[in-house]
This record gives structure tokens, sequence and C-alpha cells, in this order.
């Protein structure tokens, strides 16, 4: 784990993004996938919930809070490059007879 001391002073310049309920600003943040993830866990309580492959090879993860308070969608680039592209409240998740799992 990525003592949080550490991760403040890589994600410093960007906290504005998550101010406020994790609202949108113009520029994504962006740090390593390791990173990220723990600075969502540590600061959102959220977790990965659902990814997929996009059509350029990168890899698409929505994150959400248990509860649903919050949540961030994370684009991770095949390098380990990774930005929150939008982040929002009240995540619901809506599923219809059998999960998907398409591989």
């Amino acid at each position: 784990m990525i003592p949080l001391p550490a991760l403040g002073r890589c994600l410093i310049v960007t906290a504005p993004f998550f101010i406020g309920q994790a609202l949108a600003q113009p520029m994504p943040m962006c740090a390593p996938k390791e990173m990220m993830h723990q600075y969502l866990k540590a600061q959102h309580s959220e977790e990965p919930i659902a990814q997929g492959i996009a059509t350029n090879g990168n890899l698409f993860e929505v994150y959400a809070s248990r509860d649903g308070a919050t949540w961030t969608i994370v684009e991770t680039t095949p390098t380990g490059g990774a930005c929150a592209k939008t982040a929002g409240r009240f995540w619901e998740q809506i599923l219809r007879g059998e999960q998907i799992n398409v591989r």
C-alpha cells in the first residue's frame, strides 16, 4: 500500500477534482494505476465494479462506493497511466436478467 503522504504529494495539484462530491473539472486527474486505485479507495471508499477494453486498447473502469454515494470512471493506458475521466454521485447498478460476462 502506498503511504498517503506520498500519495498526497503526487495528487495535490489535481485534488480539486474530487472536492465537492467528486465534481468534474476541465482537466482529468492522472496518476499510475495503482496510485489511482489507492486514492479512490482511501478518499472515497470506491472499488472497481465494472471494466471494459475500449477500441483504442485502453481499459475503462467504473469505481463506486458500496453505498453508491460516489463513483468515478477511470481510463488506463497499456503503459499503466490512469486518468479519472468523470465522477459523480448516486451510482445505481441496474442489472436486467442475467449478469453480462462477455470476453
